[in-house]
């Protein structure tokens, strides 16, 4: 359960990583936002991705190394709040997604910024 939330937190950030690089690489080449050229940000979508594919060694290890930290970190909640450590898990599952959300929201208004464009 808990490498769960290790790959969860990890395969979020990357995603978030991917597409702030794709909508920035598809901002400066087209010039306008990717919602208006999107068969062209998901082909760079894709091509950022499949070029991240030779880190995912790099990805089970940190994946490896965060999973006891997390377990304590339930922990600590489930003792914090006086809860369950399945309530505790669905916290830092809620956590971890509203984390990754807010990632992506400010790399897409980074990617625009930097490619001089408006958001949409």
């Amino acid at each position: 359960m808990v490498s769960g939330f290790a790959y969860r937190a990890m395969k979020l950030l990357k995603h978030s990583i991917i597409n702030c690089i794709a909508w920035y690489l598809t901002a400066n080449r087209t010039g306008l936002p990717p919602p208006r050229r999107w068969p062209t940000f998901l082909a760079t979508y894709a091509a950022v991705y499949v070029a991240s594919t030779p880190l995912q060694p790099v990805k089970w290890t940190i994946i490896a190394a965060m999973s006891p930290g997390i377990d304590r970190l339930i922990s600590q909640v489930s003792s914090r709040f006086g809860c369950s450590k399945k309530l505790a898990a669905g916290l830092m599952f809620l956590m971890i997604s509203l984390t990754a959300a807010g990632l992506w929201i400010l790399g897409v208004c980074l990617a625009c910024t930097l490619a001089k464009i408006p958001l949409w």
